[in-house]
């Protein structure tokens, strides 16, 4: 306490102590006076002639008027006492205020300097009391946040009006963020003479923006490069946000999509359910629903949707995730298709061997008994069944193209080759009105590709062009060398492997396919000609070739504008043989040499008895057998026996595959030729070895066994030699 205070404090006391002696001292006189008036009015003195009486009174009233002021003095005295007391009570409250408020208060002359600065401003700042008065604070602020605030002390002079402003104060590398209000401070004239300010650490509020900018873009870049189209709308439909994929999938701006409706882009949509505030968030999250979305020319294509609700703080919403299934759908067809021929080919591959054996037998007796019959009558009907037969052959063949177990002798293949040699034979196949046009690549690689099984397919493909052009028109064959990369939607479908392809093309001018047709072009048995023009297994056939030789096929069509047919065939870094065609091969000589031996094996007798009259026919000695064991048995009494001719599948516990190696052992130079009426594919699952030597698939007739007989015999020997 400082001696003013002291001196106050005594003051205080002595003015209490004079209020209390006159408040006591003067009712006594004022009562004396009294009591000596009443003596003098009722003459009581003491029998003097009361001279004193006047004298008395003047002393009691003066008295009395002494202590009337005193009073009054004194109680003035105590009022100003009280009122300095709050007053200086209410500077100590303001002094506190000012100094320990946390908030940042100073009072700036008009010249930069601190006039009054509290203490949170001081330690801002970083320096004490006496170092920033007086100071702009330039000693202890970067030389740029010293110019800032001075500019920001002249705005407010000059405009006269409060004014706010953001700034950052880094202090120790921790950015800390101010909203000051600056306003000016006037004297009575009117005229600025300081500016105050007031300044609110916003830093937690800052960063909270921030995190939430943060956050939102966080949510923005999530929403945007999500691969589905996400919508979220009102519980009415209303679109309140959309996404990049969202004006991707449904061909809509986004400002477009945000005045639609949910139900504008997927009409089957029922919101009927989200109509309450209470939901199963769970169960309406897991909800898929199959739908057809909608583009703005009216085209539909399969979607799938996620519908959840999302409570907010105003109402409902309705998240919605689109995902577009039109490739998934395409390969669950694919997957539908490949189970559809996978089932086609186990059913025909299955049947294969029984059917083909029965053929074989059928075939080959009708041609024994065509050489024997007389009369032309017979003749006729011998070879209409035969004909028959070869129809019957030639639709197992087929099927096992189609299920892709057709045997297969692949090998390089100059594809350009293949074309010039059936451009010459198409014209008498397509007629006078069409014409064929070529654009081949040059230099093209070889492709691994079965000869017979390739010529078909242009055979096919022609045919099936020049029913399409009736009134006449142009087929065009194109080749090329194409790379397929992952960015390639085939290879991305895993149809087919990336790589290099010699991509050949078939293109007629005729009357098309609408896109019903274009869905089941490659089915088994699916046609649109009339009845009895044709089976239905010719694209079918092909697809089957296609996939079997590790290829891709596409097709495209549009209803008067032709048909292309693209089909795409793996290359290979080996050189192609000298091209010869199956369609024009001949052999000189089909006739056994002299003293040629053939074990003939086979289960099935009937097919073996025709086995048998076909060589020795051609001229063979022949030994036949109904098994393995019974064949090493004749092998062991004919030693000499130059080829063995065996059936792969056989009962008895040795099969074809098994009989070979044996009979290798006791006779190596001995040939083999294998028959059998399962598809090649097949063969290893069912001899449980390897294919080791050709295969002549059943039925077969004399000239084909004679073929492979003589190919067998002549190419081993020559190889030996």
């Amino acid at each position: 306490m400082d001696r003013t205070t002291h001196s106050n404090n005594n003051l205080s006391v002595k003015s209490s102590r004079l209020v209390h002696f006159a408040a006591v001292f003067s009712p006594v006189l004022v009562l004396c006076l009294l009591i000596l008036g009443a003596f003098n009015f009722f003459g009581l003195g003491a029998g003097n002639d009361q001279q004193w009486l006047p004298i008395a009174v003047l002393i009691v009233t003066i008295t009395a008027l002494a202590g009337v002021v005193a009073w009054s003095l004194a109680t003035t005295v105590d009022s100003l006492h009280r009122k300095e007391t709050e007053l200086r009570r209410s500077v100590s409250l303001l002094d506190v205020f000012f100094e320990k408020n946390p908030t940042v208060l100073f009072v700036k002359d008009l010249e930069g300097r601190y006039y009054l600065a509290n203490q949170a401003c001081r330690d801002l700042v970083g320096v004490s009391k006496t170092d920033l008065m007086g100071t702009d604070g330039g000693a202890h602020l970067p030389s740029q946040i010293i110019a800032d605030l001075r500019d920001q002390d002249n705005q407010v002079i000059q405009t006269g009006k409060a004014l706010e402003f953001f700034g950052k104060l880094s202090q120790q590398d921790v950015p800390e963020y101010f909203r000051t209000l600056r306003f000016p401070l006037v004297d009575d004239n009117g005229q600025i003479y300081a500016v105050g300010g007031i300044a609110t650490n916003i830093t937690d509020r800052v960063e909270a923006q921030k995190a939430l900018k943060e956050s939102e873009t966080r949510f923005r870049t999530l929403l945007e490069s999500a691969p589905e189209a996400v919508v979220i709308s009102d519980k009415q439909g209303h679109i309140s946000l959309v996404n990049r994929q969202t004006e991707t999938l449904f061909g809509h701006s986004r400002d477009e999509l945000l005045t639609m409706e949910l139900a504008a882009l997927i009409p089957d949509v029922d919101l009927s359910r989200y109509q309450i505030a209470t939901i199963n968030r769970e169960n309406a999250a897991r909800n898929l629903i199959h739908m057809n979305g909608l583009k703005p020319d009216g085209e539909k294509f399969p979607v799938e949707v996620s519908l959840s609700p999302a409570p907010t703080r105003d109402e409902l919403v309705i998240i919605c995730i689109i995902r577009d299934i039109t490739e998934r759908e395409q390969l669950e067809e694919q997957l539908r298709q490949s189970q559809k021929m996978e089932a086609i080919g186990k059913l025909t591959g299955g049947m294969a061997h029984d059917f083909n054996n029965l053929l074989g037998v059928i075939m080959g007796n009708l041609e024994l008994a065509e050489r024997s019959v007389l009369d032309e009558k017979g003749l006729t009907r011998v070879q209409t069944a035969k004909k028959a037969a070869l129809r019957g052959a030639e639709l197992t063949k087929r099927m096992l193209a189609i299920a892709r177990r057709q045997p297969l002798q692949p090998r390089p293949t100059a594809v350009n080759e293949v074309i010039e040699e059936l451009v010459e034979i198409l014209p008498r196949t397509l007629g006078p009105d069409i014409t064929i046009e070529r654009r081949l690549g040059s230099d093209l690689p070889p492709v691994l590709v079965d000869h017979s099984g390739f010529e078909n397919v242009f055979i096919n493909l022609a045919i099936n062009a020049r029913d399409a052009m009736p009134e006449g028109g142009k087929l065009m064959l194109e080749t090329r060398q194409q790379t397929l990369g992952e960015q390639d939607s085939s290879v991305r479908q895993g149809e087919i492997a990336p790589g290099s392809y010699v991509h050949i093309t078939v293109t007629d001018t005729g009357c098309g396919m609408t896109s019903k047709v274009l869905s089941h072009a490659f089915e088994p048995f699916f046609t649109t000609k009339v009845r009895g023009k044709g089976t239905g297994l010719g694209l079918a056939m092909i697809y089957g070739f296609v996939k079997q030789s590790n290829g891709h096929i596409r097709i495209y069509s549009e209803p008067g504008e032709g048909t292309s047919i693209n089909i795409y065939l793996p290359t290979v870094f080996r050189a192609a043989p000298p091209y010869e065609s199956g369609l024009r091969e001949t052999l000189t000589s089909l006739q056994a040499n002299s003293d040629e031996k053939i074990l003939v094996v086979d289960d099935e007798v009937a097919l073996l008895e025709v086995a048998v009259a076909y060589l020795e026919e051609l001229g063979y000695q022949v030994f036949p057998a109904t098994d393995g064991h019974n064949a090493l048995d004749t092998l062991s009494r004919h030693p000499d026996i130059d080829l063995l001719l065996t059936d792969v599948v056989m009962p008895g516990g040795m099969n074809g595959v098994a009989l070979a190696a044996e009979t290798r052992k006791r006779n190596p130079d001995i040939h083999i030729l294998y028959t059998s009426g399962f598809p090649s594919s097949a063969l290893a699952d069912k001899s449980a070895l390897a294919i080791d030597a050709p295969v002549l698939t059943k039925p077969y007739n004399l000239d084909d066994l004679a073929k492979h007989i003589r190919v067998a015999l002549d190419k081993e020997t020559q190889a030996g030699a």
